[in-house]
């Protein structure tokens, strides 16, 4: 596992904050495969998610979201939590589309959006505790 609040981490964040290509792709390179198994055991086996969008589709969005907002950012040594809950928004908002899709946009009232709501905070104080855990 890739240490993320290190020092050649937080200095690559800063060349990014600066927009150099380099930084950006060597960002890429040093966590794309921690963000793709993050997104596939955030959406879980059974998602029906994952017939309809590849892992690497939705960490690539991320990465090019974490680009146009970089300026955002405000701790250097978070980027790592930062790019997945930019994951995790981003599954919410597809499944939130899905289910739009499946029902037609009138259907899905907001009892429906408020428990999927609940599941994600839920799950979102999960992965924070997993992340206390796997730091000590």
């Amino acid at each position: 596992m890739t240490t993320w609040n290190s020092r050649a981490t937080v200095e690559l964040v800063l060349e990014a904050k600066r927009k150099a290509p380099e930084a950006w792709g060597a960002l890429f390179k040093r966590c794309e495969t921690d963000m793709a198994n993050f997104c596939r055991h955030f959406m879980g086996p059974n998602d029906p998610l994952r017939r309809i969008y590849e892992t690497q589709d939705i960490v690539h969005e991320a990465f090019l979201m974490a680009m146009e907002k970089i300026d955002r950012l405000e701790n250097d040594a978070s980027f790592y939590a930062w790019v997945r809950t930019i994951i995790r928004r981003k599954i919410s908002l597809k499944r939130r589309d899905d289910l739009r899709d499946q029902l037609g946009a009138e259907a899905v009232d907001r009892a429906t959006l408020d428990t999927h709501e609940k599941d994600l905070s839920s799950s979102d104080e999960a992965v924070r505790v997993l992340d206390a855990v796997i730091e000590l």
